[in-house]
């Protein structure tokens, strides 16, 4: 899973790890989990993994990545993302957002609709 945040980019995988902390929190900006490091004190250390395209790492719980998940949702007070994103961190991580939002801003006509399933259900 992608997560533009407006403290940083992640990836979200199930991956390597530890038994007790199956998730992977991928980024390309050490910054950028360090962020989250300040938002739930309990993650581990950030590692580094050198010849990946995301070098810096934090394995985590499910529990974890859902506290961390409401808490970027609880503060979602903004009404423009990418102004939040210039004030948070910056212009120039704002226009790259910007790049990604004008990519995405092509799915509509260029997807067809589909049907979506999660976990073996149908939505």
């Amino acid at each position: 899973m992608w997560l533009f945040t407006k403290v940083g980019f992640f990836s979200v995988v199930k991956k390597g790890g530890k038994p007790d902390k199956p998730l992977c929190i991928r980024s390309r900006v050490r910054g950028d989990l360090e962020n989250l490091r300040e938002m739930e004190p309990s993650l581990d250390e950030v590692t580094e993994e050198a010849g990946t395209d995301y070098p810096y790492r934090i394995y985590a719980t499910y529990g974890q990545v859902q506290t961390l998940m409401a808490l970027m949702v609880e503060d979602i007070t903004y009404s423009n993302f990418k102004d939040a994103v210039a004030k948070e961190q910056g212009y120039d991580r704002a226009r790259l957002y910007g790049e990604v939002w004008g990519v995405m801003f092509n799915a509509e006509g260029r997807l067809q609709k589909q049907t979506v399933s999660y976990g073996g259900r149908k939505r």
